[in-house]
């Protein structure tokens, strides 16, 4: 599933200040806008890192090497 790390990114941004309030015991908190943009800015996060850290193959690299045939570089000579 391909979206699953942006799932687990954007919850984990909408909770982590409530999580942080519930460890320091502030009372009275409630989630508002500013979780909602922590949230999107984990998304984007977990995409930049994507893009930047772990590119997509490109159809290039996928397809082996083929030598060329009438080639004669690293075999032994041939009889002509």
């Amino acid at each position: 599933m391909k979206a699953l790390p942006y799932i687990i990114a954007f919850l984990a941004g909408l909770f982590a200040r409530t999580a942080i309030a519930a460890l320091n015991g502030w009372e009275n908190y409630t989630m508002d806008g500013h979780d909602l943009v922590c949230a999107v800015l984990c998304v984007v996060m977990v995409w930049a890192a994507k893009g930047t850290f772990l590119p997509e193959k490109s159809p290039e690299r996928r397809k082996p090497r083929h030598e060329n045939p009438d080639s004669l570089r690293g075999k032994p000579d041939r009889m002509l």
